[in-house]
């Protein structure tokens, strides 16, 4: 398990992903966004962030501004930006590491995205093939 504020993916993360599937044999690996995200949610606040959360909020923005693009219901914004991060990340994954490229086109390795939801406890998955919400 690799947990991190907005479930960002730097080299320190991705390096244990690649860990995990590459040596110990890891067949799934799934980024889990959740309901009412901290990170994200200072991510669409918008403002100047502190220290290091800086770097957070940059890595976040693109899902940011991708939900602003799907979602026009303010109220709707924090929970799409959360599924987008999720997706984001998940993607990620494939695009920076050869390793986790090379296992997943392989068939070795399956990468997932979903959303977990503090109010019921279940995990929405979203499907990353399409860009649309399985449930």
């Amino acid at each position: 398990m690799v947990r991190v504020a907005g479930n960002i993916v730097d080299p320190l993360e991705l390096g244990s992903v690649e860990y995990v599937v590459e040596h110990l044999g890891v067949p799934l690996v799934l980024v889990l966004g959740h309901q009412y995200c901290g990170a994200v949610k200072a991510t669409v606040d918008g403002g100047k962030p502190e220290g290091n959360i800086g770097v957070i909020v940059k890595k976040i923005s693109p899902a940011v501004k991708q939900a602003k693009g799907k979602v026009k219901d303010k109220d709707k914004l924090l929970d799409a930006a959360i599924l987008e991060n999720a997706k984001n990340t998940a993607a990620a994954l494939i695009k920076k590491s050869g390793i986790i490229k090379h296992l997943v086109e392989g068939q070795k390795v399956k990468i997932a995205a979903g959303v977990y939801s503090l109010a019921t406890g279940k995990v929405e998955l979203v499907d990353l093939g399409a860009g649309k919400e399985k449930k």
